[in-house]
């Protein structure tokens, strides 16, 4: 899965369900989407939302979501 800013955050769950458990490596803030309101909350919200949630520029998610996913793919191997 390529991540841009407009990627959806409920889609990187779908493609990653694990990642609800990592994302607060993220922001500690992230770990809201764990929660059922958190889920609902993120319905129709990019990586661009999050990064305004965050205050982090959307490419540092981006990388980090995506040294996560490497890491969770290495240790798979």
């Amino acid at each position: 899965m390529v991540l841009d800013s407009n990627t959806l955050l409920s889609d990187i769950l779908k493609k990653y369900p694990w990642m609800e458990f990592e994302a607060e490596k993220v922001d500690k803030r992230l770990k809201l989407i764990r929660t059922p309101i958190g889920k609902m909350m993120i319905r129709g919200k990019s990586i661009k939302d999050a990064s305004e949630l965050t205050g982090y520029p959307p490419e540092y998610i981006i990388d980090k979501l995506e040294e996560i996913i490497d890491s969770h793919d290495a240790c798979d191997e």
